[in-house]
């Protein structure tokens, strides 16, 4: 989805398929992602929650307790944001 800050969201099924599994456990956690987006079309790269794993690949945290890892890609060429997938934190 494209918002007017420049940057594109590509939410892919299978990491909302991942989420549907989780949600059944944790009825905010769409709130929190719809948050993260939100966050991510400001800033992708400079969240206070978000980390650099290595290239263009980043994590973020969310919630507490239970923390969940959401992993994304971040294309600065062409301003593009890609959620990979989402973990619950070990």
């Amino acid at each position: 989805m494209a918002y007017g800050s420049g940057w594109e969201l590509e939410e892919p099924p299978a990491f909302w398929a991942r989420v549907d599994d989780y949600n059944r456990d944790d009825p905010r956690l769409e709130e929190m992602i719809e948050g993260l987006s939100w966050a991510l079309l400001t800033s992708p790269t400079d969240l206070p929650n978000g980390w650099q794993l290595a290239g263009t690949f980043w994590y973020a945290t969310l919630g507490m307790p239970p923390t969940y890892l959401v992993f994304y890609e971040v294309d600065e060429a062409a301003q593009r944001i890609t959620y990979s997938t989402i973990e619950r934190a070990p």
